[in-house]
């Protein structure tokens, strides 16, 4: 009598792999400004889009070229003791220790979006923190909204930004755009004024685990400091 042999092993019998030990997110502070000022800009450009004659928004507050936006210039050890930097001021905080506030000065961030390189940040926006407001000049290309009227076209802008920190949610909201030359019409403003441009950010699941330990950002004349809960 034959003895008995098992039928083989089929593919879809077999047993899957162990999932791989998921990495420790750390975040990147560049990382986590360039999602902050695209959702910024989408913010600006979806209301624009939506809230306006089409035709008419795209002729009116958009370009078919971008304008020169300075790049600081920077080196990558400067850039990295900045992220560097800010990297162990949440790292400690996670691990329980008593820290000092951090201050983002107005180079600091220009020298961030300088080191992100051309692909990202760096001749697309420059920012000055003054007045307790976050003023930018942002030049973008409008192709990834993937809207057919705006493809070719650029957003060419000055925006100045209020920042606030409220249950651990970030709030950004607009108080002045000028886009390609032009004060955008008040009711388009009324609206962006009321609108947190953050609210998408938030979703980042680093940036949210980050500002759950921040008590306060507060804007000040050349700086934004980032003030540790107690």
């Amino acid at each position: 009598m034959n003895s008995y042999e098992p039928p083989p092993v089929l593919a879809s019998d077999e047993v899957p792999p162990a999932p791989a030990p998921k990495k420790k997110r750390h975040g990147c502070l560049w990382a986590l400004l360039i999602s902050f000022v695209l959702m910024v800009i989408l913010g600006i450009t979806g209301l624009l889009v939506v809230r306006s004659l089409l035709k008419s928004a795209v002729r009116n507050y958009t370009a078919t070229e971008p304008v020169p936006i300075p790049i600081m210039e920077t080196s990558k050890e400067e850039a990295k003791e900045i992220s560097d930097r800010a990297k162990k001021f949440f790292e400690d905080l996670q691990k329980g220790e008593v820290v000092e506030p951090m201050m983002l000065t107005t180079d600091d961030l220009n020298r961030l979006i300088a080191a992100s390189g051309t692909n990202q940040l760096a001749g697309k926006l420059v920012v000055d923190v003054q007045d307790g407001k976050i003023k930018g000049r942002i030049s973008f290309s409008l192709d990834q909204t993937h809207q057919r009227e705006l493809q070719g076209r650029y957003l060419n802008a000055d925006v100045v930004l209020r920042v606030a920190l409220a249950g651990g949610e970030l709030r950004v909201w607009a108080d002045e755009i000028q886009a390609n030359d032009k004060a955008i019409p008040g009711l388009l403003m009324s609206n962006l004024k009321q609108r947190n441009l953050a609210e998408q950010f938030m979703n980042n699941p680093d940036a949210y685990a980050a500002l759950q330990l921040v008590e306060s950002i507060t804007v000040t004349n050349g700086a934004i400091i980032v003030t540790p809960k107690p």
